[in-house]
C-alpha cells in the first residue's frame, strides 16, 4: 500500500516487555534485593547521627516561645520532611509518625493558622528522645502512649 506516494508497512508491536528487549544478561532479582538490603544495613546505623543533625537543626531554628514565622515554618517543613522519609526506611516508624505530625503542624496547606512555637518544641523534644533512647519498631507501650497522643493532637489540630 502506499500513502502519499510511499509505502508503509504495518508492524504488530510485542505485548510483553521481557519479548522487546530479550531475557538473556543482566541481574538476578533476588542479587539485586540482597545488595540493596545490604547496602541498607550498612547505612542504618548512620540515621539517628544524621537524625540528630537535623533534630539540631530544628532546636536552633525555632524560637523558645510565641509564633513561628513563615520562612521558619518552611525549614521545619522541609527538615521534618526528611525525617519521616527516613525513618521508616530504618526502622523507627515512630519517628516517622512524629515528624508526620510535626510536617502536617507546620505545612500552610494543612495548617494555615498560628503555629505555636511550644507545640513545635513538643515535636521536637519527642524526635529527640526516640532517637537517644534507640526507639525502634513499634516502641512497646511507649509506642502506644506517644501514638495516642500524636493522634489527639491531630485532632485538635484543624483547618480554618
Amino acid at each position: 500500500m502506499s500513502a502519499k506516494g510511499g509505502s508503509f508497512k504495518y508492524v504488530k508491536p510485542t505485548r510483553r516487555l521481557s519479548d522487546k528487549i530479550g531475557t538473556q544478561g543482566g541481574v538476578e532479582l533476588e542479587d539485586a534485593l540482597a545488595r540493596a538490603d545490604q547496602a541498607l544495613a550498612k547505612v542504618a546505623g548512620d540515621f539517628p547521627a544524621l537524625c540528630g543533625k537535623w533534630i539540631n537543626s530544628l532546636k536552633s531554628a525555632i524560637p523558645s516561645q510565641g509564633v513561628v514565622d513563615t520562612p521558619t515554618r518552611q525549614v521545619v517543613l522541609g527538615i521534618a520532611n526528611d525525617i519521616r522519609g527516613q525513618g521508616g526506611t530504618f526502622g523507627y516508624p515512630l519517628v516517622t509518625l512524629v515528624a508526620n505530625s510535626l510536617a502536617k503542624f507546620v505545612d500552610p496547606r494543612e495548617n494555615s493558622g498560628d503555629v505555636d512555637a511550644a507545640i513545635v518544641q513538643v515535636h521536637v523534644q519527642a524526635l529527640e528522645r526516640l532517637i537517644q533512647d534507640n526507639v525502634r519498631g513499634d516502641g512497646g507501650p511507649v509506642g502506644v502512649e506517644l501514638r495516642t497522643l500524636v493522634t489527639a493532637m491531630a485532632k485538635r489540630r484543624q483547618k480554618p
